[in-house]
């Protein structure tokens, strides 16, 4: 149970780690306001300036999973293997959004009765809390969202050395959770 929970805070922790890092390494064409290699009319959003990010709700939603699509598309990068890393809030969006309706998604059932998102426009999208964010121009808060294909990035880690911690004045390991969480 506590190696469990210790790996799952580990991945938390490197997720953050790793989506910070990849959030500010796009190329200039997949970003900003001025996004698209060929048209450069892409409104993807940006921190600098007043009035430079984009709001984001349920009617625009899928339109900028689209224009993300169109920014990997003009560069010639692969459909196949495509993802997307939204945070809660935009997924929850999506399920509100067009996409609730089972007649648009070729679903029998749509997302908003099983809350399974899927693909949208040959991008699979996967839901995580770890994005990073920044205070834009208007003082509110924006979350870069990462998009790219499976090939595009990559990730190893190796966990070198584990220890257990020793109960003093007794014999044997702790099982107490608090002590273990405390040292």
């Amino acid at each position: 149970m506590f190696a469990k929970d210790a790996g799952e805070r580990v991945k938390i922790a490197v997720s953050r780690e790793v989506l910070a890092y990849m959030s500010l390494q796009p190329a200039a064409a997949n970003q900003g306001n001025v996004a698209g290699a060929i048209s450069g009319a892409i409104k993807l959003g940006a921190i600098a300036g007043v009035g430079a990010s984009v709001l984001i709700d349920s009617t625009n939603a899928v339109n900028k999973i689209v224009e993300l699509n169109q920014a990997l598309d003009e560069q010639n990068i692969p459909s196949e293997g495509r993802w997307i890393a939204l945070p809660a809030w935009y997924c929850a969006l999506l399920k509100v959004g067009d996409l609730r309706r089972s007649d648009i998604t070729g679903d029998s059932t749509g997302v908003i009765r099983n809350g399974l998102i899927g693909q949208v426009d040959r991008t699979m999208i996967y839901m995580t809390n770890g994005l990073h964010t920044a205070t834009d121009g208007d003082a509110a808060t924006s979350t870069y969202v990462l998009c790219g294909t499976k090939e595009a990035s990559s990730f190893a880690a190796q966990i070198t050395k584990t220890d257990t911690l020793k109960i003093q004045n007794a014999f044997g390991e702790s099982d107490d959770y608090e002590t273990l969480l405390a040292a």
